[in-house]
């Protein structure tokens, strides 16, 4: 057996025999493989392994040199669990209407970032435009985000300018390349399902479908490709955030049954590299379930990096869980661990306080919402401390539900929410109250939501603090969150003994845009949050 083939046999033999340690759903994966290769050796199988169709493909990959890293330049060499996933997908064959066809018409492959995932990808798009091409064959890699499809297509790009064997195979032009010796070609595509109407694509790869939330260029895709005679519809992603979105509902209702055996369907490959339920993502030995590549393009440093930064921050542990353990994550948990918070210090007296630099954050009720001001000070032994008013229209108290009622009214009982008269909550109450925290302490600036704050704000130009806007989206909530949730972890920031306080910190989830961003929200209605933006808003500006 030729050796680019013996290292994807060998790569299943070692992961069944526990030399290479793997999570439960990438052994199914292999125990599936080692049971096809057993059925198909019966006399009236529909499925077959053909070794050539395999080795053409592995082959290829010889002639693609690395584009990015130490390594750019030099011809890549498939590390073994690659080597395992093209054989699967270009080696194997099914029996269909008396034609043997590709058997693998589509795919669902998962694994960690930075496993070299985007290499892999440009060389089957390369492989599936030039060698294994359909009659006008159409290619194309797809993501939500131009950019985010660029990126197959522009490492094909330069794998083609760096080596003459592919500059004689295909032709770069702006927006495709061409296949010298026939008629195929590659593009990348975004979101617009649009753009697809008219083709009919006989080979895409959906790049990072946990950021997808709909499945509509999935489905234009998938329908445009029906008339192909050897189609290929290929997900390869890491996990994601969006547990209601195509990907995760694909994952859950279809990849692990059919990895688990409850659903059989000979025409859908899965390889799925994640942790195991109860694995512990900070013991190192658990990385390389998800991280097939690690040690090779993907680095053990790195990791511990990202792992000891997860341990202290919440919002660094989803990411961590994500990126690098593949490992779903709900973005509806609490961004806050309110275990964590109970352990912090106890806030210091008004008298410590004086004469230390204070920023407050004032979140203005809408409807029946709470009113929060929040002063934050950035005390010389490396804390924060916190000064909490929280206000509530007492009319509203009619109006809420029960339970959150009776809460509301212990919270009053205790001195932790404090009841303005009338429907509306009081501006000149809000207005007075900051004026004091401005005579009492060293205020440096006020941050507010724009929103109803006009009134207010004028009053309080008057104090000669500089009262700023602090918008509500990612650019002004990002990084006060994430100070909040590292300072929670690390213990830093003092705790003022508000329960309302702690109730709001205990409502905020986080929603991402991205990897990068984040924006507090909460789950449902009554789950208030005010106080918490306060926080973030009284941090932006510190």
């Amino acid at each position: 057996m030729d050796v680019l083939l013996q290292k994807a046999f060998n790569y299943a033999d070692q992961v069944l025999d526990g030399d290479i340690v793997a999570g439960d759903l990438t052994i199914k994966a292999i125990e599936r493989w080692h049971s096809d290769l057993k059925r198909a050796k019966k006399p009236d199988a529909k499925i077959r392994f053909n070794p050539g169709k395999a080795l053409k493909a592995l082959r290829f990959f010889s002639l693609l040199p690395h584009v990015k890293g130490p390594m750019a330049g030099q011809p890549i060499d498939l590390m073994p669990w690659q080597a395992f996933a093209v054989a699967n997908l270009f080696g194997w064959e099914m029996k269909r209407e008396g034609i043997w066809t590709r058997r693998f018409r589509k795919s669902y492959m998962e694994v960690a970032r930075k496993n070299a995932k985007s290499t892999l990808l440009s060389g089957l798009c390369l492989f599936a435009t030039g060698i294994d091409n359909d009659d006008y064959g159409e290619v194309y890699s797809a993501a939500t985000t131009r950019d985010q499809a660029g990126i197959c297509y522009g490492d094909a790009v330069t794998m083609v300018k760096k080596s003459p064997p592919l500059s004689h195979l295909f032709k770069c032009l702006k927006t495709e390349i061409q296949d010298r010796g026939g008629n195929g070609l590659f593009r990348a595509l975004s979101s617009d399902a649009h753009t697809l109407d008219g083709r009919n694509p006989s080979f895409s790869v959906v790049d990072e479908y946990h950021a997808h939330r709909t499945s509509d260029l999935y489905d234009v895709i998938e329908s445009g490709m029906g008339a192909r005679l050897n189609p290929g519809l290929h997900i390869i992603t890491t996990a994601g955030f969006n547990l209601t979105g195509p990907c995760y509902v694909l994952r859950k209702q279809y990849i692990e049954p059919l990895l688990n055996g409850t659903i059989e369907d000979d025409s859908y490959f899965a390889l799925v590299y994640t942790l195991d339920e109860d694995d512990d993502p900070f013991d190192e030995e658990n990385w390389i379930k998800a991280n097939p590549s690690l040690g090779v393009s993907k680095h053990v440093d790195t990791m511990r990096e990202e792992a000891k930064k997860a341990r202290y921050m919440p919002s660094a542990r989803n990411n961590f869980l994500t990126k690098h353990c593949n490992v779903w994550v709900n973005a509806s948990s609490s961004f806050i661990d309110l275990r964590e918070w109970e352990k912090c210090p106890a806030s210091l007296p008004d008298e410590h306080l004086a004469r230390v630099p204070c920023y407050i954050g004032v979140d203005l009720a809408r409807l029946w919402d709470l009113t929060a001001v929040v002063a934050l000070f950035k005390v010389p032994d490396g804390t924060y401390d916190l000064r909490v008013r929280m206000y509530l229209p007492e009319d509203s108290m009619e109006k809420i539900p029960k339970a959150l009622k009776e809460m509301y009214e212990r919270f009053v009982k205790d001195g932790d929410l404090i009841l303005t008269p009338g429907n509306v909550v009081d501006h000149e109450i809000i207005r007075d109250e900051i004026m004091t925290m401005c005579q009492r302490f060293d205020v440096k600036e006020i941050g507010y939501d724009s929103y109803s704050a006009t009134w207010l704000v004028t009053e309080l130009q008057q104090t000669g603090v500089d009262v700023v806007s602090v918008s509500q989206g990612a650019k002004g909530m990002t990084a006060p969150m994430g100070e909040t949730g590292a300072a929670i972890m690390k213990g830093t920031m003092r705790n003022p003994g508000n329960a309302c306080f702690t109730w709001n910190l205990g409502n905020v989830v986080e929603k991402r845009k991205d990897a990068k961003t984040l924006v507090p929200a909460k789950e449902t209605n009554d789950a208030k949050i005010d106080a918490a933006v306060a926080l973030f808003m009284a941090l932006n500006r510190a």
